[in-house]
């Protein structure tokens, strides 16, 4: 190849470059800067966390019971460049595996999707999360069965320990509770700035209830995230 046509070929693709270079300017920048949402949950805290829990009577906000409720959330933070915008947690399928030797199988009381309410401020979206900063979503809730005021599941016996789904509607016990077993809970994790992304929850306890955090976590409950 002459000099000249080596010259003006290597212009040609330099020319050809910067066009595209302009016209894609804005969406090459857009993408670099894209919020980058990552999603944990493991069997300690700040993901599975034990909490003192406090009944009160609504009419005249005496205390009627006080005892203990873990709580199990998954952690979402933003490892992007720029703040993800209203954040939610859905969960859209449910599984129930009555023991270790068998199948998980759809549970069918469900209708899904519903989102799930973030921790401590109990809203089913999130306004936003900045960069390199995180954020707790509530799924489950389980309470010390001693608690004579939480709800009652026929067939469970009442000093069983009953999971309770943080769904974004309040639903009748029988509809948003998870009785002693294994379940498999699948969510899916986006924001309006952000494409989703699907984790799979695995979460399963035994029914009983250790006053011990130590023994609690090793013996009755476990959770994972993949």
């Amino acid at each position: 190849m002459a000099p000249s046509s080596a010259a003006q070929w290597f212009g040609a693709v330099a020319t050809f470059l910067a066009v595209i270079v302009a016209l894609f300017r804005d969406f090459i920048w857009e993408w670099r800067r894209k919020p980058k949402l990552i999603v944990t949950c493991e069997n300690s805290p700040p993901c599975t966390v034990r909490t003192p829990l406090f009944v009160n009577d609504l009419r005249t906000g005496n205390l009627l019971w006080t005892g203990d409720s873990y709580w199990v959330r998954v952690k979402v933070e933003n490892k992007g460049r720029t703040r993800a915008e209203k954040i939610q947690v859905s969960l859209s399928n449910l599984y129930y595996r009555p023991s270790v030797d068998g199948e998980f199988s759809e549970d069918a009381r469900h209708h899904f999707p519903l989102n799930l309410k973030w921790a401590h401020i109990g809203v089913p979206i999130l306004d936003g999360i900045s960069p390199d900063m995180v954020a707790l979503c509530d799924v489950i809730a389980l309470s010390d069965p001693a608690n004579p005021h939480r709800p009652q599941l026929a067939n469970i016996p009442s000093n069983a320990t009953v999971g309770r789904l943080q769904l974004e509607v309040n639903l009748p016990p029988e509809f948003d509770s998870l009785r002693p077993g294994s379940w498999k809970l699948t969510l899916r994790i986006g924001a309006a700035n952000a494409k989703p992304i699907e984790k799979t929850l695995l979460f399963s306890h035994t029914g009983e209830w250790r006053q011990n955090d130590v023994d609690m976590r090793r013996e009755c409950l476990r959770v994972s995230l993949t």
